[in-house]
């Protein structure tokens, strides 16, 4: 197995800012960039110009385009629903519920 190295940049706070393929796709975005707000949160993920969305909690509730997530009101994850793809290749959906015990 080929072993490949991934350009990283780091802020100020230790905080990931840019991670690089050695050969990304021409024309396709890679790694970035990785933006945060004011709590620390991430708002964008690579290459996705939709920002990340976020309860009062500060816990995730939107990556777009792919994961949506509830929670019980004690703050434990209640549920996660991603787009996913069908044996077809179309966009189906798939859901994980949380478990309480």
């Amino acid at each position: 197995m080929k072993r490949r190295n991934v350009d990283v940049g780091y802020d100020e706070n230790n905080r990931l800012t840019t991670a690089t393929p050695p050969n990304p796709v021409p024309g396709q975005p890679a790694g970035g960039p990785y933006d945060y707000d004011w709590v620390g949160n991430r708002i964008h993920p690579p290459a996705e110009p939709n920002p990340m969305t976020y309860n009062a909690a500060d816990q995730l509730l939107t990556w777009p385009g792919m994961h949506t997530y509830a929670y019980y009101p004690d703050g434990s994850l209640h549920e996660e629903q991603n787009a996913a793809l069908t044996p077809r290749g179309t966009v189906g959906q798939a859901r994980c519920n949380g478990t309480r015990g």
